[in-house]
């Protein structure tokens, strides 16, 4: 399934809402078997998307140094 980009004029980021330089988030990730469904989907400006993707990547981090420290 190919997945459309934002284009609407009511499409938004979710988080701040600003409504250019949008990109779709997956929710659960393709790699973990989420799918293009727009249940699965967020649109969420770059920059939101960015700091997301620093937070799931910072929070994996330190699960993975608790898991290592028992």
């Amino acid at each position: 399934m190919k997945v459309k980009k934002p284009t609407s004029k009511k499409d938004k980021c979710y988080i701040c809402g600003r409504q250019n330089h949008l990109t779709l988030h997956h929710l659960i990730p393709k790699s973990l078997g989420g799918s293009d469904a727009p249940s699965n989907l967020v649109c969420l400006c770059e920059n939101c998307h960015a700091k997301l993707h620093l937070l799931i990547s910072s929070l994996v981090q330190m699960l993975q140094r608790e898991q290592q420290d028992k």
